[in-house]
């Protein structure tokens, strides 16, 4: 059974219900991305992370008041906590355990676009 779709989602790909939970959700264009994306393992999010680490800091130099300056400490933390969990999530999973993950996903990708209809 495939899921009811409104006058709103003509445009989305029709899914259907045993391809994954959140794959109704996920646009063309969005599984191309993620095809591109998963062989990269969470490079990108550190990146970001990293970037906006920098922000906040640079927010954090320019306080004049104790109230700022703890404001921008609680940002930093938080961005610092979630960053490194992310860098600790990807060295545990390492080189070859990324490498099966990207394999698993890209199968169930290459199923999903089976499934809509995108394959060659």
């Amino acid at each position: 059974m495939t899921p009811r779709r409104n006058k709103t989602d003509k445009n989305k790909p029709d899914i259907h219900k045993d391809s994954g939970f959140y794959a109704h959700q996920f646009s063309h264009e969005e599984i191309i991305d993620l095809e591109a994306m998963i062989a990269r393992g969470l490079d990108d999010e550190i990146a970001m992370l990293r970037v906006v680490l920098r922000r906040y800091y640079t927010e954090a130099c320019g306080c004049q008041t104790l109230e700022e300056m703890g404001e921008a400490l609680v940002k930093i933390s938080l961005v610092a906590t979630r960053l490194a969990s992310l860098v600790k999530v990807q060295q545990s999973l390492g080189a070859q355990g990324r490498g099966d993950f990207s394999e698993l996903f890209s199968q169930a990708l290459a199923q999903i676009n089976v499934e809509m209809g995108l394959s060659g």
